[in-house]
């Protein structure tokens, strides 16, 4: 991992943590089961960082930055947002504490700069099958 990539994901992990420290404090202030709202509420803006989602995949995408031509396109079409680019080349990186394993990312690329893995947490069997 390069200097810059570090960086970024200390920086990321700070912001994280700030955001979790905040969360909690707002929760604390403005809410307790006797006000808290009904239904799906998002009360507070980025507090989906504070739930990382990434397990539940069963395929792991996995980037070769050396066919990366860092054209960004699997950036705008992941829906979880995990997928970073590199400041440097505009490369991806890609987080796996949030990525999902839809392969959105992978059927986009223009140079097949990413390939799909089984993930070490995948029971196998059919992706779809609801019964796992």
């Amino acid at each position: 991992m390069s200097t810059s990539s570090t960086k970024q994901a200390r920086f990321l992990q700070r912001e994280d943590e700030k955001v979790a420290e905040e969360f909690q404090q707002w929760i604390k202030e403005q809410w307790g089961w006797k006000k808290l709202p009904i239904g799906g509420v998002v009360p507070y803006p980025g507090s989906s960082k504070l739930f990382k989602t990434g397990e539940w995949r069963d395929i792991t995408p996995i980037v070769d930055i050396e066919k990366c031509t860092g054209c960004t396109m699997c950036y705008f079409v992941c829906p979880d947002d995990a997928i970073r680019l590199r400041a440097e080349d505009r490369k991806a990186i890609i987080n796996y504490d949030y990525c999902k394993g839809c392969t959105l990312c992978k059927e986009i690329c223009p140079v097949d700069a990413i390939h799909l893995i089984e993930s070490p947490n995948s029971e196998g069997g059919d992706k779809n099958d609801s019964t796992r």
